[in-house]
């Protein structure tokens, strides 16, 4: 196979990105400009307000502003903003969209309806998402009309540098660095690795990755994922591989002290050698992610992998993997000791199968 200009590929990677991402991109109408033979706005016929029943019969009539933390606040025109136990609601009626939430991580959009025969405890969503009212029981209800979460950037950096002149002449310098920013349906992901060494003015260790993910939350817990990666290294006698994927992805937990997630799905790798023959095929893969804080967050334990099974032979792996453990020192300031783990059961020829790396670094988490 012909060698690739590594500018190409990445110029087609974040195209595919950009696509990928585009598809999820609601395309809002424009609206029609106003003329004079339109109807003033006045005019035009008020949705109802919504009916909340109680367990005891008794109705409240208003905007149905929000439930959150089990408690259903209205906003009547009698007696201003209300605020209702969830579990006294017998059930609700509404001709405006209300956002629901259910207990699974799923959402629904629509205007709710009567149940036909009536039912206690359960509500019909016309949501624009199913071809007939979807039946709720309100106790899988967990939020209505959440609020937007704001953009949540987060990210990590560190480096190590180890020098020794003298008798010993050697140098090692080791980079890592990731950003991630999250919004109620979408998180972008970018981050690099750079491992440079070397003894007595040769070089022992020269490599670099980079990678760029973009995820598409269809609920709570289930998104799916696009993702491409660039490895280089010198020593594997790699001059640059490349994946690209899309999966499916899961999200266990995802909160400020813990986060945990996997995906599966489907990628294709082109490698391109210094010396060895060049390679592409198809690939399974799979991902986890796992971090988890002690201490009030002065210790986290992390760890990550990816891995690539060649769908051509079979069985040839592809991993890479890290895992450690981040000290917080002061202010933002930490500090990081992992292992790094790269395997591959096909390697070029007169490479290793397997690579560790041994790390101490110091660095900055936001």
């Amino acid at each position: 196979m012909s060698s690739v200009p590594w500018h190409r590929l990445v110029r087609s990677a974040a195209a595919a990105l950009l696509a990928t991402a585009a598809l999820f991109v609601p395309v809002r109408p424009v609206a029609a400009a106003s003329t004079p033979s339109d109807p003033p706005a006045e005019t035009a016929d008020a949705a109802k307000p919504a009916t909340v029943v109680l367990a005891n019969g008794d109705r409240i009539s208003g905007t149905i502003v929000d439930l959150h933390d089990g408690t259903l606040t209205v906003d009547t025109a009698w007696a201003g903003e209300l605020s209702v136990d969830w579990s006294l609601v017998a059930t609700i009626e509404s001709e405006t969209d209300l956002t629901l939430v259910l207990d699974d991580g799923s959402r629904l959009v629509g205007p709710i309806e009567p149940v036909e025969p009536p039912a206690d405890s359960r509500i019909a969503v016309r949501a624009a998402t199913v071809t007939e009212p979807a039946i709720v029981e309100l106790s899988t209800v967990t939020a209505i009309n959440p609020p937007a979460k704001a953009v949540q950037v987060k990210g990590n950096a560190s480096a190590g540098l180890i020098v020794n002149q003298g008798n010993t002449d050697t140098r090692s310098f080791y980079f890592e660095g990731e950003v991630s920013a999250r919004t109620d349906t979408n998180r972008y992901t970018t981050g690099a690795q750079v491992t440079r060494a070397e003894d007595s003015g040769s070089t022992t260790a020269d490599s670099s990755r980079g990678w760029i993910d973009y995820d598409h939350f269809l609920s709570e817990r289930w998104y799916l994922a696009s993702s491409a990666l660039f490895t280089r290294d010198q020593f594997q006698d790699l001059r640059l591989r490349s994946s690209l994927a899309v999966s499916t992805g899961y999200q266990f937990v995802e909160t400020d002290r813990a986060t945990a997630s996997a995906e599966l799905g489907a990628s294709y790798v082109d490698e391109d050698f210094y010396d060895a023959a060049d390679d592409s095929y198809p690939a399974a893969r799979w991902a986890i992610d796992l971090s988890r804080d002690f201490a009030d967050g002065d210790l986290e334990v992390f760890h990550s992998d990816e891995g690539f099974l060649n769908l051509d032979t079979g069985d040839d792996v592809l991993l890479r993997s890290k895992t450690g453990v981040r000290f917080n020192l002061f202010k933002g300031f930490v500090a990081t000791t992992q292992v790094n783990f790269d395997y591959d059961t096909d390697p070029a020829p007169g490479r290793k199968k397997d690579d560790w790396r041994y790390l101490m670094n110091l660095g900055v988490e936001w």
